[in-house]
């Protein structure tokens, strides 16, 4: 039980981690140009 419990968290985590960066990436040239203009 304890070793699914622990898979699911890390896939969640993963997906979280994957999540975050794709905003990331998508956001942060936006910022730059805005700063730069």
């Amino acid at each position: 039980m304890a070793l699914v419990v622990t898979m699911l968290l890390d896939t969640f985590m993963m997906g979280i981690a994957g999540i975050i960066l794709w905003l990331y990436l998508i956001f942060a040239p936006q910022a730059k140009s805005v700063n730069y203009s």
